[in-house]
């Protein structure tokens, strides 16, 4: 399982906005007081989440965003939060972390590796092809189908790295990948090279 770690941006993210939003949409006396009510003690519950350091963990379809109380690093209460993460991954059986660039920039993970054994870092930018399965695993569950039984198509104009790294990843959970680009010949290499592994490449101009 695989979680996205961030600092909080803004309050809301540490409570349920979309039942304040219910609430206020209602538009009538009782909803204007249970609107009120919540708002408050939501608002209660981000100071006493701050206060006590605790994490906020939501869940998107098979993933987890994880989110500090606070937006600027504190060392005292970035020590006490990382001790919680490592309970949290636990419960949630969590083995594959991505920083957000603001918290990498601003921590040092070695020294927090102590709390957080046996887990993989990842760079934000790499959890894309780890959300895009994950995703299409989800979309294709709900039409009673698997991924290893379906086709992907994927656009792309330019061969990068980080798009060659999304193939290989990405090719290991569908019966075949079919690369749609107008630059065929480099991506037509790039299907060659992966010819040994067990899925079908496909390189079609666009």
């Amino acid at each position: 399982m695989i979680a996205y770690l961030k600092l909080k941006s803004e309050n809301k993210e540490l409570y349920n906005e979309n039942f304040l939003e219910k609430l206020k949409n209602k538009n009538t006396k009782f909803s204007k007081l249970q609107y009120n009510i919540c708002y408050f003690f939501y608002k209660f519950n981000v100071f006493i989440k701050y206060l006590a350091n605790i994490i906020t963990v939501k869940q998107i379809y098979y993933s987890y965003i994880i989110i500090f109380p606070f937006n600027n690093i504190n060392k005292y209460k970035l020590k006490k939060c990382m001790k919680k993460l490592q309970k949290i991954m636990l419960k949630y059986k969590i083995n594959t972390l991505a920083l957000s660039n603001e918290l990498k920039k601003q921590i040092k993970i070695e020294e927090y590796k102590q709390h957080l054994e046996k887990i993989h870092f990842l760079e934000e930018n790499a959890l894309m092809p780890y959300l895009i399965q994950e995703i299409l695993s989800y979309v294709l569950e709900v039409n009673n189908t698997r991924t290893e039984f379906e086709d992907l198509y994927i656009c792309i104009k330019q061969q990068t790295q980080f798009y060659i790294e999304n193939i290989y990843y990405l090719s290991n959970y569908f019966k075949t990948v079919n690369i749609i680009t107008p630059n065929i010949k480099a991506f037509q290499k790039l299907a060659n090279k992966l010819e040994k592994n067990r899925n079908t490449y496909n390189c079609n101009k666009q």
